[in-house]
């Protein structure tokens, strides 16, 4: 079975469907991406983050960003994919 991916980013002046999205975090321009793992979903379900590489080191270092991090992308999947 194939998995159903969902792209999580933050809208800018791109088309969705492309490479390139704005950052979750800073909505900088980015093409670097984490998969996000949570037990919201089946497992046939891939989260896929925009998140550039500045952002992405300054949450894994500081334990608030990362939490809140985490909780943002909790309701988007929330509030998006159900």
């Amino acid at each position: 079975m194939r998995k159903k991916r969902f792209y999580i980013f933050k809208d800018t002046h791109l088309p969705p469907p492309g490479w390139l999205q704005g950052c979750f975090i800073c909505n900088a321009i980015t093409g670097q991406t984490e998969d996000f793992i949570t037990n919201l979903g089946a497992e046939d379900t891939q989260y896929v983050v925009y998140v550039c590489g500045p952002c992405k080191q300054l949450k894994d270092r500081n334990g608030p960003l990362c939490a809140l991090y985490e909780s943002q992308i909790l309701d988007y999947i929330l509030t998006h994919t159900g």
